[in-house]
């Protein structure tokens, strides 16, 4: 039980006696209120720095991948140069996806801990910003957010983009 219900309960015995208490009980769901929107500011803060840290994975990987075509591709005649070098790239593709996967999997993590503060909130909570571990019904399993579009997509872009060059590289 929390303490706006033990607040609750006190008013219907003793309202009528001392007012006081209606208005200590009211400023006290006021600085609970207050408590949830800075909890959840915390949480979303967290929630925005996932997003972000997937998003220059993405780019961090774009740009590793372009270098290594323009090292590797350009000039480069000997084909085991170019087996070697596409082989290197669906290894860095993988190592970037897996990273992604896990920030991925701990902004759903963190969104399931919001929609918790939000949607069960009681007046007590305690301040700990640790994710609740993944369930079924939260998506945030490894295999669920592998097979995303933002994971699986757009690494697997980059995987045929480099499989295709690798075709044309042998075959011209």
């Amino acid at each position: 039980m929390g303490i706006i219900d033990e607040c609750e309960e006190s008013n219907e015995d003793f309202c009528a006696d001392t007012p006081l208490l209606e208005e200590e009980c009211e400023q006290l769901r006021d600085q609970l209120r207050k408590d949830k929107v800075h909890y959840l500011v915390m949480v979303q803060a967290i929630i925005a720095r996932m997003s972000n840290y997937s998003a220059a994975i993405k780019g961090c990987c774009c740009a590793v991948i372009a270098g290594l075509f323009v090292l590797f591709f350009s000039g480069m005649n000997q084909n085991i140069h170019v087996i070697y070098s596409s082989l290197l790239v669906v290894i860095i593709c993988a190592l970037f996806s897996f990273f992604d996967m896990k920030y991925l999997q701990l902004e759903r993590q963190y969104r399931d801990l919001y929609k918790t503060i939000n949607e069960n909130f009681e007046g007590t909570f305690k301040t700990d910003l640790k994710p609740p571990p993944p369930t079924e019904e939260s998506r945030s399993k490894i295999g669920q957010v592998y097979f995303t579009w933002s994971v699986f997509g757009f690494y697997s872009a980059l995987f045929i983009i480099t499989i295709l060059s690798l075709i044309v590289t042998l075959y011209s």
